[in-house]
């Protein structure tokens, strides 16, 4: 399983060998580690995809509504971990619809609207707006941190 998903964001075999050990502390999936993906649940596959994927060391890495799987534990630790990488360098990419997901782990919000680029600018700012003008000034609960 893992060396499928390595494959896929092109680590080689030594790479991915040499990960091994923090990939499979990160994804603490224990036991079921030889069960057949198709038999992981979403948190399972989430998992095993975001530990392979924050040991690529990529240059941009892209998240597209990951977080929303997986227990409270593991999505606490995956914000963390996006922490780490943001401040390493690495570029973030967060697409998504949590409006304080996007607050933790943003600097700088794109807003779309349409398929074209509304808004471009500080995060806090950006979600402002949206609540503002998309929502009627009526933020989410979720979303009560950050605006």
């Amino acid at each position: 399983n893992i060396r499928v998903y390595g494959g896929v964001l092109g680590l080689s075999p030594a790479e991915l060998a040499a990960r091994m050990d923090d990939i499979l502390a990160f994804a603490d999936i224990g036991d079921f580690l030889d069960t057949p993906v198709k038999r992981y649940s979403r948190g399972m596959k989430a998992r095993l995809g975001m530990a392979v994927a924050f040991h690529a060391n990529p240059d941009i890495l892209i998240i597209d509504e990951s977080l929303a799987a997986g227990d409270a534990a593991f999505r606490a630790k995956c914000v963390q971990r996006l922490d780490e990488i943001s401040r390493s360098g690495i570029s973030l990419l967060v697409v998504s619809h949590s409006l304080s997901r996007v607050g933790e782990l943003c600097d700088r919000c794109i807003l779309m609207r349409g398929g074209k680029v509304a808004v471009d600018g500080r995060a806090e700012d950006v979600i402002a707006q949206y609540i503002e003008v998309d929502l009627g000034g009526k933020a989410p609960k979720s979303a009560a941190k950050v605006a």
